[in-house]
């Protein structure tokens, strides 16, 4: 018995239960069920810290995919997994419509694949996460460039924007605590006007000394 264990390369099992079967051999360990992570304990104690585990799309489909389970600190948990998730700002990394080719003029950016978590809200509901990548951002504009028909800049989140003096203005510098970065700019040298009533009377204007 000893020597045709010795001799084994590969050992499998099956639960009875649901049928899934777990195989394991000098190539690691393969499983159609769920591999957990516990803390050995049984009944009201046990816990299941880690679970790799796969999911099913809705109703229609018949495709599967992978999803890891973790429990946290303080009661926080969470189901990851990938998904074609929100577009960034770089069009060509992104998924086109058709995935299989690359995104172009014919096939034009339509999600990207996005690491995605969930949590369970009040009431049991399910809370969707998309995690952001240096590929995300915002989009910058002024009144110019819309009035120049200048295309949005866009700006990354590891990018920076430059605030620079202009003829009549000082921009300080920036001033960061707790998580709060301030800066002001100082406007000098421009024209004002008011009007002295409702009636119609001529426009006065003062002038600030430059």
């Amino acid at each position: 018995m000893a020597k045709e264990l010795q001799d084994l390369t590969s050992v499998t099992t099956v639960d009875e239960t649901n049928g899934t079967k777990t195989t394991v051999s000098g190539k690691g360990i393969t499983t159609d069920g769920k591999v957990v992570v516990n803390n050995g304990k049984t009944g009201d104690e046990a816990k299941e810290f880690v679970t790799i585990d796969k999911g099913t799309d809705g109703s229609g489909t018949d495709k599967e995919y992978g999803k890891i389970g973790l429990d946290g600190k303080n009661g926080s948990n969470a189901t990851i997994t990938i998904d074609r998730g929100t577009k960034s700002l770089n069009d060509d990394v992104n998924i086109g419509v058709d995935p299989s080719q690359p995104v172009s003029e014919t096939n034009k950016s339509a999600t990207m694949d996005r690491i995605t978590y969930t949590t369970t809200g009040p009431n049991k509901t399910v809370i969707n996460h998309e995690v952001a990548t240096l590929d995300d951002g915002f989009f910058l504009t002024t009144s110019k460039d819309v009035t120049d028909n200048k295309a949005v800049a866009k700006v990354k989140l590891n990018n920076t924007i430059k605030f620079t003096d202009g003829a009549n203005t000082k921009v300080s510098t920036v001033e960061s605590k707790d998580g709060v970065h301030e800066l002001h700019i100082d406007v000098t040298g421009l024209p004002m006007t008011y009007t002295v009533s409702q009636t119609v009377v001529p426009m006065h204007q003062l002038a600030y000394p430059k």
